[in-house]
């Protein structure tokens, strides 16, 4: 049933790959946004919640 919420921070941290520090941007067509507020200096908790959906077909997950 979906992510758990270490799942979703470590595919976050993935991102980094397509992150590039020099000019604060991602790699063309990427998605980097989860890693630098992972990685803000001033973020120091991550809050994250799931629920179960459509009777069981699905999980919705938000950090």
């Amino acid at each position: 049933f979906g992510w758990t919420p270490i799942q979703a921070a470590k595919a976050w941290i993935d991102e980094r790959r397509w992150y590039y520090h020099r000019s604060n941007s991602c790699a063309d067509g990427q998605v980097c946004g989860h890693y630098t507020q992972i990685v803000w200096r001033d973020t120091k908790k991550i809050g994250c919640a799931q629920v179960t959906c459509a009777g069981g077909k699905g999980v919705f997950m938000t950090c």
